[in-house]
């Protein structure tokens, strides 16, 4: 009896033992089989159209076995923010409506838009990027009431007329086989161009429009074709055109090109690309080739980008700041702002350097206090500003950007968001651009006014 107590009694604790064992097993994850990643095979991404200034960001890891560093350099899709707060204010004479949405991630996508109208009480939808926390109490400043009448007053004399051009020579925007070609056959197929402004790569942009229609440019460096973009409708690339649906587009690719790519190297970083329905990179041997998509109209082809291989290197996170470089960005927008007007049945609108004023001052002071928002931090509002400018006005928008290192990836985000489209095709009559840059930011500030 005692030796059978004794063997029950030894089972027993075996059992317990292994009970032990099991539930210590199960409750340790780490034991249960998680590797911990080795320091040589950490990847870090950073959004290069959005990077925060280089305080805010963390450093750039490296994989030790293969030196390269990742870094990304995409949009991210408005549809991959966290927040979407949307705010409306009404005051006794107009309406503004913010919109923003702020994604999570150490490197943020913003972008922001207002639309104030002095004629009637309504909300335009409107959903950027990046969530706002209400603005401070208003600090006062000098203002001026809007003009009230429906009589529309002259123009500030500071007002400039977008400049007529001459009648350009009739040409194909058939893009095709273009990079790498002399200026020579250029100058051949479209004439002489409209305005010629430094682009984010360093090469020129010869622009070509017959007062904003058939809007094509191309980059020339050292006389040879190393860039090309066109929205025109009369636009033809590997045989598809503005309209094509997405699948369309990667079906025409797909024999040619390599893509849609996930990134590009340059030199020893690879420049991860964000998932995005507004735009596909392919690439070739000897370019890539960007399209932009206009998701408010089913994701169909709204433009395309062509960017030599070489010209593509050297460019990294934003553009090296410079007069020039700001100037010709100003500029850029304003081309690419009456090109979508114009194809949209629309009066272009006319450049205004009291607008460009506000505008620049808006952008340098986001940049000097590192504050991203449509009213400054003591409160001043879009309307308060263009007050105190003394600028009579009837209706305004606003819309502002930041770290978008080009005004073309500028635009085509613009105008797939509802209220910066909304602004750029807009009953608006005067458009003044300001860009304020160093080597960690860019802030872009458009303020369109009907007078």
């Amino acid at each position: 009896m005692k030796t059978k107590l004794f063997s029950l009694l030894i089972i027993a604790v075996l059992v317990f033992s292994v009970g032990i064992y099991a539930v210590s097993f199960l409750t340790n994850p780490v034991r249960g089989g998680v590797v911990p990643v080795s320091e040589g095979s950490v990847e870090q991404t950073i959004n290069m159209t959005s990077a925060e200034p280089a305080s805010d960001l963390p450093a750039n890891s490296t994989d030790t076995n293969n030196c390269i560093e990742k870094t990304a350099i995409r949009l991210k899709p408005e549809d991959e923010a966290t927040t979407n707060e949307v705010t409306d204010e009404y005051t006794d004479t107009d309406t503004e409506l913010e919109s923003e949405i702020e994604n999570e991630s150490k490197c943020e996508i913003e972008i922001e838009s207002a639309a104030t109208t002095a004629e009637e009480i309504t909300a335009t939808a409107k959903p950027p990027q990046a969530a706002r926390v209400s603005p401070q109490p208003v600090k006062p400043v000098a203002t001026q009431p809007p003009a009230t009448t429906t009589t529309k007053p002259t123009p500030p004399a500071t007002t400039t007329k977008a400049p007529v051009k001459p009648a350009q020579p009739a040409y194909s925007c058939k893009l095709d086989n273009l990079i790498g070609k002399p200026l020579a056959d250029i100058t051949a197929q479209f004439g002489n161009p409209a305005a010629q402004e430094k682009s984010e790569y360093g090469f020129s942009w010869y622009v070509y429009h017959k007062n904003y229609a058939n809007f094509v440019m191309v980059g020339i460096q050292n006389n040879t074709v190393v860039g090309l973009y066109s929205n025109s409708p009369t636009l033809s690339f590997e045989g598809v055109k503005v309209g094509a649906s997405k699948s369309t587009v990667r079906s025409a690719f797909s024999s040619k090109y390599t893509g849609p790519v996930t990134s590009i190297l340059k030199g020893n970083t690879q420049y991860i690309l964000d998932k995005t329905d507004q735009r596909d990179v392919f690439s070739d041997s000897q370019k890539y080739v960007t399209v932009f998509y206009d998701t408010t109209k089913g994701g169909t082809l709204t433009a395309i980008q062509v960017i030599a291989y070489s010209a593509e290197q050297t460019l990294k996170l934003l553009p090296l700041p410079s007069k020039q470089t700001s100037d010709s960005y100003e500029k850029l927008s304003f081309y690419l702002a009456n090109s979508i007007r114009v194809r949209n049945s629309l009066d272009p609108v006319r450049y205004d350097k009291k607008l460009e004023t506000v505008s620049r001052e808006h952008s340098q002071d986001m940049l000097n206090r590192n504050y991203f928002n449509h009213n400054t931090p003591e409160g001043v509002t879009p309307k308060q500003r263009i007050q105190a400018a003394g600028i009579d006005y009837r209706a305004f928008g606003e819309n502002i950007a930041k770290n978008h290192p080009s005004a073309i990836s500028t635009h085509e985000s613009y105008m797939n968001s509802s209220g910066h489209r909304a602004n750029i095709l807009g009953n608006f009559t005067h458009l003044g651009v300001g860009v304020a840059m160093n080597a960690n930011a860019l802030y872009q500030t458009q303020l369109f006014v009907r007078y």
